[in-house]
């Protein structure tokens, strides 16, 4: 272990500016890439607190979104809900991507082309968005969470 805490007490107050081979010091103490130094507000754009998800509910679905992830131009993820009973997306949309979806809980429809699968707690499927595709009913009497991810972003 280095003692750096003298080190990091002059650094915070703007006494001193460490040498790359301290930074790299420090880096290996936090177990963080040492990259993380030279990124301004790394922290600000790299988590999404749940208070400040973003949500989506489009206009043919009784699924509500949250977004988990960040917006980058590769790949988004999302929380999805469908209460008990409740019809998931009603159209079949095809996109350009990919998608994975795994169920956190509940039981669920997903419609692939003419296809229909039932995911349990536990299942994920993943298929290429091309194919018209929609989250179908919630099948059980629990609240239906899915995770989801897909590329590129829809949002």
């Amino acid at each position: 272990m280095i003692q750096c805490g003298s080190l990091i007490s002059q650094v915070e107050n703007g006494k001193v500016e460490p040498s790359l081979r301290s930074l790299a010091k420090i880096a290996a103490a936090l177990r963080i890439p040492v990259m993380l130094f030279f990124l301004p507000a790394y922290a600000d754009s790299i988590i999404t607190h749940q208070e400040k998800r973003s949500k989506i509910i489009l206009p043919d679905s009784e699924t509500v979104y949250e977004v988990l992830s960040p917006l980058t131009d590769k790949i988004e993820f999302l929380l999805a809900g469908i209460e008990s009973g409740k019809q998931g997306d009603l159209e079949m949309v095809p996109h350009e991507g990919e998608e994975h979806i795994y169920v956190v809980k509940g039981k669920v429809e997903i419609t692939l082309g003419d296809q229909v699968y039932t995911l349990e707690k536990g299942d994920s499927i993943s298929f290429q968005t091309m194919i018209p595709h929609k989250i179908g009913k919630n099948l059980g009497k629990e609240k239906v969470i899915l995770v989801i991810a897909q590329s590129p972003p829809s949002s």
